[in-house]
C-alpha cells in the first residue's frame, strides 16, 4: 500500500517538474533530403585545378559524386567554384537529361590543372546548374588589385520554387579589400534582380560575423536584407550567441578543416525558414554546403502591369496562341536552352 502510494506520489511529482521545467530545445539542424524544406541550393568549391587540393580519382567518379549529389537533395540549384570548362561541359550533359541548364563564367583562361579532365581548353572559373528549361545569363568581372587572379560575379534568372529568381554564383578574395567584393557583388546583384528573389552563394573566403558577410547579410536598399542558410542551426552557435538566447546566429558548420568560408544567402522578404547541413563528397578540401528555404508567399503588387513584383510595371508579349510572357527589360544577357552550344 504504501509502494503503491509512493509510485503514485512519483509519477505526479514527475508531472508537475515537466509542467514546471521549460522543454530542452532541439540544437541540431537535424537537414535530411526528406525534410529540408522546398527550395534546394547546392554549393561546392571543387578544386578543379590545383594540385594541392584537386581530385586525384577518375573523371567518371567525380561526374558520378557530384550528379548523386544532386539527385540525393533534389536540388533546384547547384554552383561550384573552382571549376574547369571540361568538367563544366561533361556535367551539363549529365544534368542536362535531368532537366537541368547549365551556365559558365570564366576567370582564368588557361589554368594548369585543367587539363588533366580531358580538354586542351583550359578556362576555369565557376559553373551553375538550375533546374529549368532556360535561364537569362549575367556576369561582370570584378575589380581586383593589379596582378591577382581574377574574380566574377556569375548569375542566371530563372525560375526556382515557381517563382522567377536571380541565382547568383560568386568566388572572392580577402585581397579585395575592404569587404573581400562583396560590396561589388551587392551592386551587379542588384542591378540585376530589379527587385526579384536573390540566392546568393559561393566561396567568400571569409568566415560567419565578419566584414564581408556584414556587408552581405545587409544587402542594400534593392535587395533588401539577407538570411544566411544555416543562422539558425544552434548546434553551431557562437557562445555570445548561445548566452543571448537569440533565435539567429552569424554562425554555421565548418566548410573546410578548419573554417566556414563557402555561404549561401536568400532575400529575407522572399524566403523564410532557413535550413543547412554540411557534408563531404570527398572531391576537394572544401565540403558541400547544402542550404534551404520556403518562398514567401507572395502578395499581388498594386502597381497596374507588375507582373514580377518590383513595383514597376513590365511589358507583355502576346503570342498568337494566346499565352504571355514578360519582356525583361534591357540588359546584358544572353538566354541558354538545355540544347544551347557554349
Amino acid at each position: 500500500m504504501i509502494r503503491a502510494f509512493l509510485a503514485r506520489a512519483s509519477i505526479v511529482l514527475a508531472c508537475s517538474a515537466a509542467l514546471l521545467v521549460p522543454a530542452t530545445p532541439n540544437l541540431a539542424d537535424d537537414v535530411t533530403p526528406s525534410n529540408v524544406p522546398s527550395v534546394r541550393v547546392l554549393s561546392y568549391n571543387v578544386c578543379g585545378s590545383y594540385s594541392v587540393c584537386q581530385y586525384t580519382g577518375q573523371f567518371g567518379t567525380w561526374l558520378n559524386t557530384v550528379e548523386t549529389q544532386v539527385t540525393t537533395w533534389n536540388a533546384d540549384v547547384l554552383m561550384l567554384q573552382e571549376l574547369c570548362i571540361e568538367q563544366w561541359s561533361q556535367l551539363r550533359s549529365r544534368l542536362a537529361a535531368r532537366g537541368y541548364v547549365g551556365i559558365f563564367a570564366s576567370t582564368v583562361s588557361a589554368a594548369p590543372g585543367c587539363p588533366k579532365w580531358g580538354s586542351t581548353d583550359a578556362r576555369f572559373g565557376m559553373g551553375t546548374f538550375v533546374r529549368a528549361p532556360a535561364v537569362d545569363r549575367f556576369v561582370a568581372n570584378l575589380t581586383v588589385p593589379a596582378g591577382e587572379e581574377a574574380r566574377a560575379v556569375l548569375c542566371a534568372r530563372g525560375p526556382v520554387g515557381g517563382r522567377t529568381t536571380l541565382i547568383c554564383n560568386t568566388h572572392v578574395a580577402a585581397y579585395m579589400t575592404p569587404d573581400n567584393g562583396m560590396s561589388q557583388v551587392l551592386g551587379y546583384v542588384d542591378a540585376w534582380a530589379a527587385g526579384l528573389p536573390i540566392i546568393l552563394g559561393g566561396d567568400v573566403n571569409a568566415r560567419p560575423g565578419s566584414t564581408a558577410l556584414q556587408v552581405a547579410r545587409a544587402g542594400v536598399a534593392g535587395t533588401g536584407g539577407f538570411a544566411e542558410v544555416d543562422e539558425t542551426d544552434r548546434d553551431q552557435f557562437t557562445d555570445e550567441c548561445k548566452k543571448a538566447m537569440v533565435d539567429e546566429c552569424a554562425s554555421g558548420e565548418k566548410t573546410t578543416t578548419t573554417v566556414k568560408i563557402d555561404h549561401i544567402l536568400v532575400t529575407t522578404r522572399d524566403f523564410h525558414t532557413v535550413k543547412a547541413v554540411v557534408s563531404d563528397p570527398g572531391l576537394s578540401d572544401h565540403r558541400l554546403l547544402v542550404g534551404a528555404a520556403y518562398p514567401e508567399a507572395k502578395t499581388l503588387s498594386a502597381t497596374p502591369g507588375d507582373l514580377i513584383g518590383d513595383g514597376r510595371p513590365d511589358l507583355v508579349a502576346t503570342p498568337r496562341r494566346g499565352h504571355t510572357a514578360p519582356l525583361r527589360r534591357p540588359g546584358r544577357r544572353e538566354t541558354f536552352h538545355l540544347a544551347a552550344n557554349r
